[in-house]
């Protein structure tokens, strides 16, 4: 079939980094078959390698949004992606997305550690440190030997005072570094050196210091009520990937939450079945949510996807002319909205959209590519 020939093409450039006949390869994939996952992550690995991380946020989440459903995908490869998302994110400092999606790549994949080592350098950009140590040590359980792991760990522990600790994590990091020979972190050495001697000064000229008075233990919060357990738990199911579990909970939350607190609920129980392939019912919760609160756009961008993988164009537009009348200023809903009237045989219409999103992403690849596929297939007058 054309469409895996190009995938495997397209595979074969990235890995010999020939990037630019790697990215018209995707473009023709797009053209022949618009809705295809790995037309979308191939664009985004190329844009990633050439150091445009904006362009392949884009690109991977349009990838990721298709994913779910793609036989050819396995529990790890959706693991990679949501990594090179994260990496891309952390890239453009949104740290918070960042983390959310380094938390998605270790549910498909606990043992990714890239994406553990990098969910560690998140959070100590975050200035959450001490849950950085944490993460840098559950990485070093799986990879002891990465000198990088051991000098952030380091760098966090004198930070925080931890000088001790500090001082073996710089130790060790020395140590593999001068086991591995000469390489691009030798440069790094001259200061883990000086953090050892300054933690040797500092000890010598130390005054004996008097244990701190403990702080007086936090006023308690009060108890979450039982539908916002429900909810808490289910996202940590679904982060693991143990999506029955999370739609179980997820629908005792629902019958449990008060009428103003549903909608979100219902999105995330959508996209959990969609997770699970169940279109249908993941369709049916997007509807929930849109009935709760009519102004959730993403559940209506959510419910128009949803209904084009259905092969349901009608239904789909109708959703999606709702997101774009929400977000008229935000790029995808245009492009989907693009894509299902293609879908649906309305090729100038289409067109329209696709130039409307194209306006408002000029430089999205994707769009342009889509919109190129368009003007060859409209009929000339």
């Amino acid at each position: 079939m054309r469409e895996v020939e190009l995938v495997l093409q397209g595979q074969a450039l990235i890995a010999a980094d020939r990037l630019e006949e790697a990215l018209a390869v995707y473009n023709e994939l797009l053209m022949i078959q618009p809705l295809m996952p790995l037309g979308f992550t191939g664009r985004a690995m190329i844009m990633r390698a050439l150091g445009n991380h904006a362009e392949a946020v884009l690109a991977y989440e349009r990838g990721i949004v298709m994913a779910p459903n793609d036989p050819n995908l396995s529990r790890m490869d959706l693991g990679a992606l949501w990594y090179e998302l994260a990496d891309s994110l952390l890239a453009l400092e949104r740290l918070e997305d960042a983390l959310q999606a380094f938390d998605t790549a270790l549910a498909f994949d606990p043992a990714l550690v890239d994406a553990l080592g990098a969910r560690g350098v998140t959070l100590a950009r975050l200035g959450r440190s001490e849950e950085a140590i944490a993460a840098y040590e559950e990485t070093l359980a799986h990879a002891p030997g990465e000198p990088i792991i051991w000098f952030n760990k380091g760098e966090m522990e004198f930070l925080l005072g931890r000088h001790d600790d500090a001082q073996k994590s710089y130790y060790r990091f020395a140590v593999i570094l001068k086991a591995n020979g000469p390489g691009e972190l030798t440069e790094l050495l001259p200061k883990a050196i000086a953090r050892m001697s300054a933690i040797v000064e500092a000890r010598k000229k130390a005054p004996e210091v008097q244990p701190p008075t403990p702080a007086p233990p936090p006023a308690a919060r009060p108890a979450p009520a039982a539908w916002q357990r429900y909810g808490a738990e289910a996202h940590e199911h679904y982060k693991a990937g143990r999506f029955d579990e999370a739609e179980r909970l997820l629908r005792q939350a629902v019958a449990e939450a008060p009428a103003g607190q549903k909608a979100q609920l219902l999105h995330n129980l959508g996209q959990t079945l969609a997770y699970m392939g169940k279109l249908k019912e993941a369709a049916t919760c997007y509807l929930d949510a849109v009935e709760a609160d009519e102004n959730q756009s993403h559940s209506w961008l959510h419910l128009g996807v949803t209904f084009m993988k259905m092969q349901r164009p009608t239904q789909a537009l109708e959703a999606l002319k709702h997101a774009v009348a929400q977000q008229p200023g935000k790029a995808d809903g245009w492009f989907w909205q693009s894509q299902a009237l293609a879908q649906a045989g309305h090729a100038a219409e289409a067109l329209a959209a696709g130039e409307r999103a194209m306006a408002l992403a000029p430089a999205d690849e994707a769009i342009r590519t889509h919109v190129a596929r368009l003007l060859e297939h409209l009929p000339r007058g």
